[in-house]
C-alpha cells in the first residue's frame, strides 16, 4: 500500500510540474498504476469468498475508464492552448 501511495504521489507531482503532453500522459499512467496496485492490495488483504473478486474487476474497470476520460480531457485542454500557426498571419506580422 505504501508503494501504491508513492506511485500516486509521484504521478501527481509529474502532472503538476509539467506542461508537456507526453509527460502528463506518463504521469497519469503512473497515478492509475498506483491506483490499481492499491485496489489489488486492498482486495487481496480483505479477501473473502463472498464475491469480492467481482468488485475487484469492477474497480479495475472503473480505474481504466477514468484513465481514458483523463487522457481525453488532457488532450482537449492541450489542443485548445496551442497557438495558431497560420502562415498568412505570420507573414503579415513580419512588417
Amino acid at each position: 500500500m505504501v508503494l501504491a501511495l508513492g506511485l500516486v504521489a509521484l504521478g501527481i507531482s509529474g502532472v503538476a510540474a509539467s506542461k508537456h503532453f507526453v509527460i502528463i500522459i506518463l504521469s497519469t499512467e503512473v497515478i492509475l498504476a498506483g491506483s490499481i496496485l492499491a485496489a489489488v492490495s486492498f482486495f487481496s488483504s480483505a479477501s473473502t469468498s463472498n464475491g469480492s473478486f467481482g468488485i475487484l474487476i469492477i474497480s479495475l474497470w472503473a480505474i481504466a475508464s477514468t484513465e481514458i476520460i483523463l487522457l481525453i480531457a488532457f488532450y482537449m485542454n492541450m489542443k485548445s492552448q496551442v497557438p495558431d500557426f497560420n502562415v498568412n498571419k505570420l507573414d503579415n506580422s513580419k512588417g
